[in-house]
């Protein structure tokens, strides 16, 4: 039944005329605040004379108005006519809740050019020339002139691209101390160089992660867990900065679990479902092998078997865009390479080098002809061998090496301000490893 307070004026007519000949009821009509219960029953009769107002006489009542105590008291209270009744009554009566408007069931969005948008967005990446790019290279990997064209050409074409679907993946193979690693952290350089971007250069040894339990290295610590947040994993790396040259050393090692991790990082940028950050679909991914392939026929097709055969899931094989093979470097390279060696040995202590004789190279490459870990040796036989004297030098000096015992002496000309440089320029004419020297020794 409708409360008294809501009715009108056609049905509160009809209710002066039940009125009149008996007590109308209402049940569960709201009651003032302070009325326990909240809703009760009450009543309406005419007598004739007044209008009287009922109330349940087990309605209690705990508030502080005295006209609503007096009626809650008595049970009833008497009113000239109907509408002071239900006036009376709706001032004491609390005020009704607002109802709240409902939420849109759906929101519309206005349509944007989203190509325009990213095609201008901090996120798109500069293309840069695969020549330009292949000529920064070789400024510092010495031969594998098939290898780095390659590598060059496709990273370039990578980021010529708008919106790349997942990162650019290339296995580079051959025997150790060819140059693989020492392309990832060039590559990284040039690219900065040559773009005006920040490209990352990050290296994981595999051998790290021949255990099962490793693969959670490169997701990071769930949250909750010591460590999470803490940005030193894969993950984190590339979601502070998506632009990176990342070499995975020895791929061939990594356990199973690890590879099937790296498969989601080579196929959509991201390491896993658990991976919720911006996809990393700009990097280089270079992954390396120590894997040997006989001379001839189709090298990549006989490169992919072999990795199968060594135990690479074909489902890893098969993500790779490119598998590039590394040779082992000539004599006149590895000449090369030690001359570049002793260079930035010298730069380290502040030096710069504008001479070596060909007999103290050809020392250091029969010291380091059986090492196996290729031409890394060299830097540390030649700081063996010449850190002393280096370290004795005053900071800013160009010196040359003389002799098969070698005595570093500064130069002729020696430029007090001139940069250390780690430039190959360093060689005398002639080849080092030939069987005699082609300049004669100087004495200091």
């Amino acid at each position: 039944m409708t409360a008294i307070t809501a009715l009108d004026s056609a049905e509160r007519a009809r209710l002066r005329e039940r009125a009149a000949s008996c007590c109308v009821e209402y049940r569960n009509h709201p009651l003032p605040t302070g009325c326990v219960p909240r809703a009760g029953r009450i009543g309406v009769e005419d007598n004739g004379t007044t209008v009287l107002l009922q109330v349940d006489r087990k309605v209690r009542y705990v508030g502080l108005d005295a006209e609503v105590h007096a009626w809650v008291t008595a049970g009833t209270h008497a009113f000239s006519d109907l509408d002071t009744a239900i006036e009376w009554l709706s001032s004491k009566l609390p005020e009704p809740k607002v109802a709240r408007a409902a939420a849109p069931t759906a929101v519309r969005y206005p349509t944007v050019d989203l190509d325009a948008v990213e095609a201008e967005s901090e996120d798109a990446t500069r293309p840069v020339s695969a020549p330009e790019l292949e000529a920064a290279i070789r400024e510092e990997v010495v031969g594998q002139a098939e290898a780095v064209n390659v590598i060059a050409t496709t990273v370039a074409h990578h980021t010529a691209k708008m919106r790349p679907r997942r990162p650019v993946s290339i296995l580079l193979y051959g025997p150790t101390g060819t140059g693989k690693t020492l392309v990832g952290e060039r590559l990284a350089t040039s690219l900065t160089a040559l773009s005006g971007e920040t490209w990352r250069s990050l290296r994981y040894d595999m051998n790290e992660y021949s255990e099962r339990h490793a693969v959670a290295r490169l997701h990071g610590a769930p949250p909750g867990y010591v460590g999470h947040g803490e940005g030193t994993s894969l993950a984190s790396e590339l979601a502070a900065n998506p632009r990176c040259v990342v070499v995975f050393d020895e791929i061939d090692k990594a356990h199973p679990d690890v590879l099937t991790a790296l498969m989601n990082l080579m196929d959509a940028g991201r390491l896993g479902s658990s991976d919720t950050g911006r996809p990393a679909t700009r990097s280089v991914l270079l992954f390396t092998s120590n894997l040997a392939v006989a001379p001839g026929g189709d090298q990549e097709e006989m490169a992919r078997r072999a990795l199968i055969e060594r135990g690479t899931r074909p489902e890893v094989v098969g993500r790779f865009r490119h598998m590039c093979g590394f040779t082992p470097l000539t004599g006149r390279q590895r000449a090369e390479v030690a001359a570049r060696s002793v260079a930035r040995v010298a730069a380290d202590y502040g030096l710069s080098v504008s001479e070596i004789d060909p007999a103290y190279l050809r020392r250091v490459l029969n010291d380091t002809r059986h090492s196996t870990i290729g031409v890394r040796a060299l830097e540390y036989l030649i700081d063996a061998q010449l850190g002393a004297q280096l370290a004795a030098q005053a900071a800013g000096t160009t010196v040359r090496v003389i002799g098969a015992d070698p005595q570093v002496a500064p130069s002729a000309r020696t430029d007090a301000t001139a940069a250390p440089t780690s430039d190959a320029s360093c060689l005398v004419p002639g080849d080092p490893t030939a069987g005699s020297p082609t300049n004669a020794q100087e004495k200091p």
